[in-house]
């Protein structure tokens, strides 16, 4: 298909296929018939192959866009992914990738058994994270699932030739955790020979590959799901190998409580810049995510506390809470923490690095004093003093700061300094001490 007088904008892939394109409105581009236009337009209509939704959400300006998982005779395409986005029920834009795949069968020759003792061959760990009963029930208590396993499971996939490098083939595809050395492993088996075709760490880090607010680029982990990274990790927290979860949602601008409407950040590479499609509006995440990060590096190495409670609690953050609050807080009945974006007139979006310190401080009172709700003036003042200081030492420790910056909110207040010092504390006072010292979850 070549740009015509449909299309406002077309790009192609090496291979050929269409992977972005933009178009005119026109009604004849329904929405509902998304499946039957990108076998059209990008499949030409080839019987073996469809588009399988896998998940629609429709964002706050009201774009619905749907994600679709191209298959070949119902076997999953690896990395074959596709997105519709549309206005008013219009299809206004289409961006993924496509593999033209052609095999002869798609029943496996190996068996599932013996792809797997395969892969775990060619990983070479020692210890397997379902093999350690620690791990097998830290996985089933963070799942809140009794029947959560960490054994893998493989599954069929069709992998193009062009990555391959040699022909189709159609392979079982595995995501293994070793704890000996400790990773997450996407693999991928030949179901002819047991060859192995491709071996990824899911493990992300070490490259700056996001590009927060505040803090420029920086170095965030993340978790890839069937091609798709979210903000999710286990992260080592103790020099004796303990993990804690950390995971940044999206709330979508909802207040209940507990959350209803959140849903994963996602990307289709692990490069979050100005690429990322929602980055305009979904950028504070990625700041709030690398601050959590530093949160647990700094109480893990200084203090050597797993989590705020000292077990390993998850870590999960809510972006976008309510719509322009002014608010961030942590919730001491669900134990999380909720992040506003700002009215853009008193505050930015409240994402630093010491906010993030100093909710999760909140969480830390809780869990070493059973702090549950306002018992008295003392008792909440030290809660909100303590996590002022956990935010600051948290931001110094984070950023190597010199000298040290005693500011809280020098990044997120609009027409003002800070939102306070700890350095002067009456030098900038946002509320009254009243109203500070009995609101302990207030920034």
């Amino acid at each position: 298909m070549g740009q015509n007088s449909d299309t406002i904008s077309i790009d192609f892939s090496k291979n050929g296929s269409i992977s972005f394109a933009l178009f005119k409105p026109s009604s004849t581009r329904q929405s509902g018939n998304s499946i039957s236009f990108l076998k059209s337009i990008i499949a030409n209509n080839n019987s073996a192959t469809d588009f399988v939704l896998v998940k629609t959400k429709t964002d706050q300006l009201g774009i619905v866009h749907q994600n679709f998982q191209q298959t070949f005779n119902g076997v999953n395409v690896y990395n074959g992914n596709y997105s519709v986005h549309s206005i008013n029920g219009i299809i206004d834009a289409i961006k993924g990738k496509y593999y033209s795949i052609s095999l002869s069968s798609t029943t496996p020759v190996l068996t599932e058994t013996d792809a797997l003792n395969n892969a775990m061959n060619y990983i070479g760990a020692t210890t397997y994270a379902w093999q350690d009963s620690s791990l097998q029930a830290f996985y089933k208590s963070r799942m809140n699932n009794l029947n959560a396993n960490l054994f893998p499971t493989g599954k069929l996939i069709a992998v193009s030739k062009e990555i391959t490098s040699t022909e189709d083939k159609l392979c079982w595809i595995f995501n293994i955790t070793s704890k000996e050395p400790f990773d997450e492993i996407t693999i991928l088996i030949d179901a002819a020979n047991g060859n192995l075709i491709q071996k990824n760490s899911n493990i992300c880090n070490g490259t700056p590959n996001a590009y927060t607010k505040y803090y420029g680029m920086q170095h965030i982990d993340t978790k890839n799901i069937s091609g798709l990274y979210i903000l999710d990790e286990l992260r080592t927290t103790t020099a004796t190998g303990n993990y804690a979860r950390i995971h940044t949602l999206n709330n979508q601008n909802n207040s209940a409580t507990p959350p209803i409407s959140q849903i994963e950040f996602t990307n289709n590479t692990n490069i979050w810049d100005n690429n990322w499609q929602p980055f305009h509006v979904d950028q504070t995440a990625l700041d709030a995510h690398w601050g959590m990060e530093n949160v647990m590096d700094y109480f893990s190495t200084v203090h050597q506390r797993n989590s705020y409670d000292d077990n390993g609690g998850d870590v999960l953050t809510y972006m976008h809470w309510d719509l322009n609050k002014n608010t961030a807080f942590w919730n001491p009945n669900f134990k999380f923490i909720g992040l506003g974006d700002g009215d853009g007139k008193k505050f930015n979006p409240l994402t630093d690095i010491e906010t993030c310190g100093h909710e999760f401080g909140h969480g830390l009172y809780q869990a070493a004093t059973n702090w549950t709700t306002h018992t008295s003036v003392e008792n909440d003042a030290l809660n909100e003093g303590l996590s002022d200081i956990w935010g600051i030492c948290v931001k110094n420790w984070s950023l190597q700061t010199t000298p040290i910056n005693w500011e809280i909110g020098d990044k997120m207040m609009i027409n003002a300094p800070n939102l306070r010092s700890l350095s002067n504390p009456k030098r900038w006072v946002r509320f009254s001490i009243t109203r500070l010292l009995c609101q302990p979850n207030m920034v």
